[in-house]
């Protein structure tokens, strides 16, 4: 991709190969908002810049987009972006990231640019001290932007702060490039999830360990199947519990039929 606008567009199916990313491998000198990828990402022998979103980003601004794949690379492996050199703002990641060095649960390496209010909370492995919760090598602007160091097992990084997983469901953790306002740039159900995007739908189902193989149906006449107490990809969005507890987060793209919000109890 270069010199392109990339918005409300996904990708779900797994990636392999060289400066690989879950939407996009290379991004250069466009826009990319609004978009997600559930995929997982594997980088190919001695491969460099591997994300869960983008592989290599060059002067690439991208905003309210996210990644929740796991992502497997060699150097500068990232859960949203391998190797960056673009503005980033409102965006996450969710996914275990692991590889050789420059490793960092939102961004492997970040060369140029700011990133501004995004986090990340996926696990982080690296076998060479390169790596980081949030950044693993950090050359640019990192600006209100946060990990949860519980999930990610690392309390380290070279941008952004860490935070307990407590601390990341608390609306009030998050400093005031965080606007949770009329028209916000995140949402949050307090104590119960991370922020998400305006644009996503979500229900929480609370006293729930686990849900045997079920189909929720939308107005839309899409399917969306929610299986186990794992993680469940689909075409619009993701279920998953991740932070420990009882409760399950289903998102699912703007336009489907479920209220933001609602809690459904499916213990009996």
């Amino acid at each position: 991709s270069s010199g392109t606008w990339i918005v409300f567009c996904y990708a779900t199916g797994s990636v392999f190969g060289g400066s690989a990313g879950g939407l996009v491998g290379r991004a250069g000198a466009g826009s990319i908002e609004n978009s997600f990828a559930t995929g997982t990402v594997t980088g190919s022998t001695g491969t460099s810049a591997v994300g869960g979103l983008v592989g290599s980003n060059n002067n690439t601004s991208i905003t309210s987009c996210y990644a929740t794949g796991n992502v497997v690379g060699g150097n500068r492996v990232g859960g949203f972006i391998g190797s960056n050199s673009g503005n980033l703002s409102d965006c996450y990641s969710t996914g275990s990231v692991f590889g050789e060095y420059y490793i960092g649960g939102f961004v492997g390496q970040h060369n140029v640019r700011t990133i501004l209010s995004c986090y990340s909370s996926g696990r982080v492995t690296g076998t060479n001290h390169t790596f980081g919760g949030f950044v693993g090598d950090n050359s640019g602007t990192v600006t209100s932007c946060f990990w949860d160091g519980e999930t990610s097992e690392l309390w380290g990084s070279a941008g952004g702060t860490g935070l307990t997983t407590a601390q990341m469901l608390a609306q009030a953790s998050y400093d005031t490039n965080w606007d949770y306002s009329t028209n916000p740039n995140w949402n949050i159900i307090e104590g119960k999830t991370r922020p998400y995007l305006p644009w996503q739908k979500v229900a929480l189902f609370e006293g729930v360990a686990s849900i045997a193989p079920t189909t929720l149906t939308l107005d839309t006449g899409y399917a969306h199947n929610v299986t186990g107490s794992g993680v469940t990809l689909d075409e619009y969005g993701v279920a998953y519990s991740e932070d420990g507890s009882n409760s399950l987060l289903y998102q699912a793209k703007s336009g489907d039929a479920l209220i933001e919000g609602a809690s459904v109890d499916l213990s009996g």
